[in-house]
């Protein structure tokens, strides 16, 4: 009976990537089909009446007429047939070995998602994607390994894109592999938080923008995973603001949207809907991180410096774009030494020293990510992917330049007192900036298949 439950749970849940691959011609592209059935769950969280499907028996006979359907008028058994073996085999794999690692905000996901699917509004202040991968269970069954499974998938779509473009062996791909034998990139990857598939996210949003555009995939595939990813952390749009930028300046960088109404239209739904999309998520959260203003005002800048990509003040910013980044980083640091003092200090070297630390090969994983960038900064011939490189490194100081911000927030009586003499080399205030910095690894890894190349062009 637990084997077919799994069956009508994995149907459920890839029936909707199925016809969004075939609406967009995409029968050869498996490994997109669970990103875009994500997508569509995740839409649940404004459309809130759309759990119907997910935990009413007429609802899943719905979406079991579809998937019927779909068999019919497709009939692409080579995408449904990969999509299901890749989910059985996640969700097999945890199920004999128990490779899940349950950290503290499972329950708050699981509350969330239950709270969800009981068509009510109440968030703890996770993502709406977070959520939706909690969301598919019944009775006798529940899928874990989703986050897992998406993720990889992604991940080798990217490596499969990079490879192509840049005519490498698939065999290449394996550069990457001794970076899950490190402890803190291995430990992050198996939990149920999302900034491995957020990662991931990005780094084909790159890999599409500095695509000829007679490769591309179709617009209306980059703008759903621009939606995705900025919905995918409550974070994201801050702390990757800059490399939004650049990735959307250099897509839409010989269009003129203004006179593109459709494009245009498509676009501010794309970016503005993940405000909607975590609306609930913004509300419980307690840092600048999750401010909805700050984020809707980001969002109306992101469009202007798009829309009108031409003026003259936004061509300045792109050109001198690291520059900038370089002033307000030291400008933030002024900003925050001179509202927390000794504790901003505090801060900067609790993170530094987590950084460093050998203990779950965090000081590997930076070491990891400033030599691959280098190479790449220095390798790369195009400017504007030197530029995006160079960002990288200048996103990862602002991750730790900002950290107070995060402390003053989750820190109560250690960041009140400004004590850290005995406190573990951990963090003890919250891991989440490190963790966005692991997600800003994970994003360049696939690029590090480069190193195997002469050159890099593309």
């Amino acid at each position: 009976m637990m084997i077919v439950d799994q069956v009508l749970l994995i149907i459920l849940l890839i029936t909707p990537g199925l016809l969004i691959t075939s609406y967009f011609n995409l029968k050869k592209e498996y490994l997109l089909t669970l990103s875009l059935s994500i997508f569509f769950w995740s839409l649940s969280s404004i459309f809130i009446p759309m759990n119907f499907l997910i935990m009413n028996i007429y609802g899943n006979f719905i979406i079991y007429l579809f998937f019927a359907f779909w068999i019919i008028k497709f009939k692409n058994f080579k995408n449904l047939i990969f999509n299901f073996a890749l989910v059985l085999f996640f969700e097999n794999i945890n199920n004999i070995f128990g490779v899940l690692h349950i950290v503290s905000t499972t329950q708050i996901t699981l509350n969330s998602a239950l709270s969800n699917l009981s068509y009510e509004s109440y968030n703890q202040g996770v993502s709406s994607i977070q959520i939706v991968l909690l969301k598919f269970f019944n009775e006798n069954f529940i899928l874990l390994t989703l986050q897992q499974c998406i993720s990889f998938s992604l991940l080798f779509f990217n490596l499969k894109n990079i490879i192509e473009l840049n005519h490498l062996k698939y065999f290449n791909s394996l550069v990457i592999f001794p970076a899950f034998l490190i402890f803190a990139v291995l430990l992050e990857v198996m939990t149920i938080r999302t900034h491995f598939f957020a990662s991931q996210l990005l780094c084909f949003l790159i890999i599409e923008a500095f695509k000829l555009k007679s490769k591309r995939l179709p617009k209306g595939i980059f703008l759903i995973f621009l939606c995705m990813f900025i919905s995918s952390r409550l974070e994201n749009l801050i702390i990757y603001f800059p490399l939004i930028f650049i990735v959307l300046r250099n897509y839409f960088y010989d269009e003129i949207l203004i006179n593109n109404k459709k494009i245009l239209l498509t676009l501010l739904i794309c970016t503005f809907s993940p405000l909607i999309i975590n609306y609930h998520g913004y509300l419980q959260t307690q840092d600048l991180r999750g401010n909805f203003f700050i984020l809707s005002f980001l969002i109306i800048l992101l469009n202007f410096s798009i829309i009108f990509n031409k003026n003259i003040l936004v061509e300045f910013v792109h050109k001198k774009l690291n520059l900038v980044l370089i002033l307000f980083a030291i400008l933030l640091a002024i900003a925050i030494y001179y509202l927390f003092s000794i504790k901003a200090l505090n801060s900067w070297l609790l993170i530094f020293n987590h950084l460093v630390d050998s203990h779950q090969g965090w000081g590997l994983v930076v070491f990891y990510f400033v030599i691959i960038l280098i190479y790449l900064i220095n390798q790369t011939e195009n400017y504007e992917l030197k530029k995006m490189y160079t960002t990288f490194l200048i996103t990862f100081a602002l991750i730790i330049i900002s950290s107070p911000l995060q402390h003053s927030s989750y820190g109560g009586e250690s960041w009140l007192s400004g004590i850290v003499e005995g406190l573990p080399i951990y963090n003890p205030y919250d891991e989440s900036q490190t963790r966005s910095f692991l997600q800003l690894f994970l994003t360049i890894l696939p690029f590090s298949v480069l190193i195997t190349s002469k050159k890099t062009k593309n």
